[in-house]
């Protein structure tokens, strides 16, 4: 799989899934993971504007993360550091339950992940 679906669609499976979120602080403890969840999509690995992302992903796909991104983007700057607080977050909320919503649309649920050797 394309490095870019790779990291989109995990990181889709992240945010749809409390305990993945809680995994991933116990691995990570010095890090604030709704911090990295936000870094990872809006600088990272969200490029809508670059080819070589687009091509990787059919519009449907790319329909469903602009409309991903536009719901994040607005609740964004108020989500709290800490996991703990984030789980109880009304945006929050709705934000993981659209990447749940997406991750179940493409059969991504339970889907494993690998880069393409190259």
């Amino acid at each position: 799989m394309n490095a870019h679906r790779v990291n989109i669609v995990g990181l889709l499976q992240l945010i749809a899934s409390e305990e993945e979120q809680e995994r991933y602080q116990e691995e990570v403890p010095f890090v604030s993971v709704p911090n990295e969840m936000c870094c990872q999509w809006f600088d990272d690995f969200y490029h809508p504007d670059f080819n070589e992302f687009v091509a990787e992903f059919t519009e449907e796909e790319l329909r469903s993360f602009s409309e991903f991104n536009d719901l994040y983007e607005k609740h964004v700057d108020s989500l709290p550091e800490t996991l703990d607080d984030l789980k109880r977050h009304s945006g929050w909320v709705e934000v993981s339950a659209l990447a749940n919503e997406i991750v179940q649309l493409y059969g991504w649920k339970n889907l494993t992940l690998e880069y393409d050797p190259e």
